[in-house]
């Protein structure tokens, strides 16, 4: 081994580098040295810039590959050689390729969603598929065209018909449910009273009958029910004080039903 090599295994023990991290800038150094021929101590700035024309003309590795490599040598040269140099300049890391996300056609959405059978898992997966909605309207809303290049518009634009398909399949499965809770409402024997009472509508009749229950033995009177929906008053008393506030142990989803 030579002082070199032990002395930067020295100094990355020092910073507590990761195990993983030791071995691949060693490697990257070793590699780098064998290219010249030469000590890494004795190689400068224009043998740098020659290896880096080698990794990407030659060798056409990856960015990701690249920097690997440029990170071993800036330690080596900042961290065990102490070079006084501008690292940004002198061993610059390529940049990273953002590569766009794949968008779907509307077709293929609609291609995609037509296979799932069942509304149920349909509306799932729309519901999924249409997560940010709110966001992305909001930035639609709020937009400023400040680019004219057709690739960047076509994607946006069938990223918006797409959200309108969505919405369109999602409201179709919507009124499916609608439909089906309605038949399954209507079925049952203790509907109709819950459609009787005032202001319930296709809506509140059967979340009532669904958090009521079919078993009317449970309730032995009216203010049973009361309490049970948490609508009824809880007063309490301590000497000659006296208050009354609602009720908090009741369930939640009966009392706003109630409300």
């Amino acid at each position: 081994m030579t002082p070199l090599r032990e002395r930067m295994i020295e100094d990355m023990r020092i910073r507590n580098l990761a195990r993983n991290t030791q071995i691949s800038y060693l490697l990257q150094v070793s590699l780098f040295a064998r290219y010249f021929g030469k000590s890494p101590d004795t190689l400068g700035r224009e043998e740098i810039r020659a290896y880096q024309v080698y990794l990407t003309e030659e060798k056409k590795l990856s960015p990701r590959s690249i920097t690997i490599a440029v990170s071993a040598l800036r330690f080596l040269y900042k961290g065990t050689l102490r070079r006084e140099w501008n690292l940004e300049e002198i061993i610059p890391a390529p940049k990273q390729p953002q590569k766009l996300p794949v968008i779907l056609s509307p077709e293929e959405v609609l291609e995609f969603l037509g296979c799932v059978r069942g509304h149920n898992h349909r509306t799932i997966l729309t519901c999924c598929y249409a997560a940010g909605l709110r966001r992305r309207i909001l930035a639609i809303r709020q937009a400023i065209p400040t680019v004219r290049d057709r690739a960047v518009i076509e994607a946006k634009s069938t990223v918006v018909k797409v959200i309108v398909r969505v919405i369109g399949s999602l409201l179709e499965g919507i009124a499916d449910l609608d439909e089906k809770i309605q038949e399954a409402a209507a079925a049952h024997p203790d509907f109709f009273i819950f459609d009787s009472l005032p202001g319930a509508g296709a809506v509140l009749a059967p979340r009532l009958l669904a958090a009521f229950g079919s078993q009317r033995e449970r309730y032995g009177s009216a203010g049973e029910v009361q309490a049970y929906s948490g609508i009824a008053p809880v007063m309490e008393r301590s000497g000659k004080k006296k208050w009354v506030h609602c009720r908090i142990a009741c369930p939640k989803f009966l009392r706003q039903s109630g409300d």
